[in-house]
């Protein structure tokens, strides 16, 4: 069902990257994980950034244990 999905909420985003919801959190606190949060409550996950976002750190993990 998420293949078809271009927006994620957090608990798809979990299912999607196998992250828990406070680890999650922690990342968009930080700035470190992209995310929206157009009317001030909900917050939305654009999956195209989020897979640009994760394949950026996948390719420095490998780099970095080279």
């Amino acid at each position: 069902m998420l293949i078809d999905k271009k927006i994620l909420t957090i608990p798809e985003v979990c299912e999607y990257t196998g992250y828990s919801k406070r680890y999650v959190y922690r990342l968009v606190k930080q700035g470190v994980l992209p995310a929206s949060k157009p009317n001030g409550s909900r917050m939305f996950f654009s999956k195209e950034a989020l897979e640009n976002w994760m394949l950026g750190k996948s390719a420095k993990a490998v780099n970095t244990t080279s």
